[in-house]
């Protein structure tokens, strides 16, 4: 997608958030499902209709706040790794992260669901195993998960997870070394 500027640093490659088949089917099935309800809930009694809006009104809060946690993208810069939401960013400081690396499929997955959304709009929450213990997962794309090693370790996946592991580890080479980190172009 080329470059991003964001404040006066650079950031040098900004990596997508794709969403598998999986959770696309799943995240369609329920928001159509809701949308249904409410069209039906208008034949209802009375007395129905109110109970029938305010499930509808937990269930679309329910939806809004799993879609607030959706990243959307990840963007690397010499002070450190942003995680794009679609109406917010968190920034991580490379000093915080001791490891990235690619995570085997099967590994990661091998996890209970503490709280979180476990399909819709991705696998988001918290999450834990034996494998990292308890861990964010921000995973839009099962078959391309990345573990940032900190001290809670967070599970994430770029469109480009071999990449993206490729840049964040020069990065962090930089930071280990003490060097002031720079941009860093892959072309």
């Amino acid at each position: 997608m080329g470059p991003l500027v964001e404040g006066p640093d650079h950031v040098s490659r900004r990596y997508r958030s794709p969403v598998d088949l999986r959770s696309r089917i799943l995240t369609t099935v329920v928001v159509v499902t809701v949308i249904l309800a409410s069209l039906l809930f208008g034949f209802m009694s009375r007395p129905y209709q109110l109970v029938s809006a305010l499930f509808l009104a937990f269930a679309g809060i329910v939806l809004a706040l799993a879609y607030t946690f959706k990243p959307i993208a990840y963007g690397m810069a010499p002070d450190g790794l942003t995680i794009f939401f679609p109406w917010r960013r968190m920034r991580i400081p490379w000093s915080s992260i001791t490891a990235v690396r690619l995570e085997p499929r099967n590994k990661a997955f091998q996890s209970v669901r503490v709280m979180g959304s476990g399909g819709v709009f991705g696998q988001i929450g918290r999450y834990w195993s034996a494998a990292l213990g308890m861990h964010l997962r921000l995973v839009t794309d099962r078959s391309r998960v990345v573990v940032l090693d900190r001290k809670v370790p967070y599970c994430l996946s770029p469109d480009d997870p071999d990449r993206f592991v490729r840049e964040a580890q020069e990065y962090l080479g930089n930071v280990e070394q003490g060097a002031r980190p720079r941009a860093i172009r892959f072309e």
